[in-house]
């Protein structure tokens, strides 16, 4: 949980002081969409982010790092812009992003969510064959001008899905690398509701040879 806890943290500190920045704030009072799309891909890819997207206090978006070309469209029925817009303060935490909201962030990301669903012994029965939407880590942080007024937020964030970062992490830790017979003695997995959406990168190859994908 710590683990967990402390990569949402760390998604926070890189939005939080990316808003903090007087440039990007004057960008957006100003509607200046030309540094906007050259600034914010760039934090993107610095500090390894799924997501980096500015919206104003009507909760429009102004720039989305990782698709620059889409925007104009609203994020007001996306939870943390809410919880921003209403409190003025900074929200982080888990969100479950919709597949056509990870569509307009980005194709890849929507690929990287989609998951076929397989039964598996004990498992709860699912009408749906694929699981669209992703989990993500995710921060929104508030932006103020010069006299303190509200502008808008900027959100930032990580999907798990596929990603083995945190859950290699946790196994490192916990395990600490225990090898026996040739093969490590844990196994960490994170579940969106009752589907497992990955495992630690050993458990993962595994199971592909296993199945002989691999």
């Amino acid at each position: 949980r710590e683990i967990y806890r402390n990569k949402i943290s760390q998604i926070e500190s890189i939005t939080r002081l990316t808003a903090a920045r007087s440039l990007v704030v004057n960008a957006l009072v100003q509607r200046d969409q030309k540094f906007l799309q050259k600034d914010l891909p760039k934090v993107l890819k610095r500090e390894r982010l799924d997501m980096l997207t500015l919206v104003d206090r009507q909760g429009i978006v102004i720039c989305r790092a990782r698709n620059p070309a889409l925007f104009g469209d609203t994020l007001m029925s996306d939870p943390f812009v809410q919880r921003v817009q209403k409190t003025k303060r900074i929200v982080s935490g888990t969100d479950i992003i919709p597949h056509p909201f990870l569509l307009k962030e980005s194709s890849e990301l929507a690929t990287q969510a989609f998951m076929e669903i397989t039964p598996t012994p004990k498992a709860k029965p699912r009408a749906d064959k694929a699981e669209r939407s992703g989990m993500m880590l995710k921060a929104a942080v508030p932006l103020f001008d010069e006299s303190n007024e509200f502008r808008g937020a900027l959100l930032g964030g990580v999907l798990i899905n596929r990603n083995f970062e945190i859950v290699d992490k946790i196994n490192q830790i916990v395990h600490e690398g225990e090898i026996y017979k040739g093969r490590g003695t844990g196994t960490t997995k994170i579940f969106q509701g009752d589907l497992r959406i990955f495992e630690n990168a050993e458990t993962f190859v595994a199971r592909l040879v296993k199945a002989g994908l691999l």
